[in-house]
């Protein structure tokens, strides 16, 4: 057991993006294969799994979206090493502050960590019930080409759109959370042997 815990890499993933749209209910999903009814508040979630035949350990920090968090965002992203920026697909304002203020932050307190965009709600993006209640409110959901011009625009790693109830895409954001961590810290090793070889 000790050799197997001495191999295991340690990751810390940070949620960020608006309260209310379903980052808890993605951890839940994914942590204990369930699914909350209701809104329920963040809490700390660690998960030891394997990605890719090779043992993790996952330290997630789901940040409320709210300014009052801002004196404590430097405490919160150090030693992470990768963020999920959240929205929600069927709630617009919710992917313009993660274009606007969620992402601010994350260029003034962590500029250089990965991103994985994540479009939360997959499934009520396909529900005519609630494609018709936006529409009342002359509002729609968010479009895929949309949301993935903007991973690319601020260089994600990549962009998931998946679902906590249906369970969509749910193991694909993480497995590919890790990938984006290990492809960072891969990078940053050979960087650091040129810089040896050079000197």
């Amino acid at each position: 057991m000790a050799g197997a815990v001495y191999n295991t890499e340690t990751m810390k993933i940070i949620l960020f993006g608006d309260s209310e749209i379903g980052k808890t209910s993605l951890l839940l999903s994914y942590r204990f294969d369930y699914f909350p009814g209701n809104f329920i508040t963040s809490f700390p979630c660690d998960l030891q799994t394997t990605i890719d035949n090779r043992p993790v350990y996952l330290r997630f920090s789901d940040i409320c979206g709210h300014t009052s968090f801002d004196a404590n965002f430097a405490q919160v992203f150090k030693g992470a090493d990768l963020i999920l920026l959240c929205f929600s697909l069927i709630d617009q304002q919710s992917f313009e502050n993660a274009k606007g203020k969620w992402m601010d932050r994350i260029r003034l307190h962590a500029p250089k960590l990965p991103i994985i965009l994540v479009g939360l709600k997959q499934d009520l993006k396909q529900s005519a019930k609630v494609f018709d209640q936006l529409a009342a409110k002359n509002q729609r959901a968010v479009g895929y080409v949309e949301a993935k011009w903007f991973g690319d625009d601020i260089g994600a790693f990549a962009y998931v759109e998946c679902s906590a109830k249906t369970r969509y895409n749910l193991y694909k954001v993480f497995e590919t959370a890790v990938r984006a961590v290990r492809t960072a810290r891969y990078n940053a090793v050979q960087i650091n042997n040129k810089k040896c070889i050079i000197l």
